[in-house]
């Protein structure tokens, strides 16, 4: 089932990132959504996102008011913040 793969990810991410620092995740189409769901799931394993035409992806204002939240930056001010 799609939960049980989603599930395979996230664990299989949050393996190899607890033994990182913060990474900037990329993914493309179905990755994409794939790495948005993962940014709602675990936040403070991410130092950015990339999503590239993230396919079937899905976000009710609510979630998508909390995916800005969690990757706001000051850029105007502090552009390396984005490094």
């Amino acid at each position: 089932s799609l939960q049980a793969v989603q599930q395979s990810f996230y664990q299989g991410l949050d393996q190899i990132l607890a033994q990182e620092e913060p990474a900037i995740l990329f993914g493309n189409s179905l990755g994409g959504w794939q790495a948005l769901l993962y940014a709602q799931h675990a936040p403070q394993e991410l130092a950015g996102l990339v999503a590239g035409s993230p396919a079937g992806a899905r976000a009710d204002d609510p979630a998508y008011q909390r995916l800005r939240q969690i990757f706001s930056h000051h850029t105007i001010d502090d552009p390396y913040s984005l490094l």
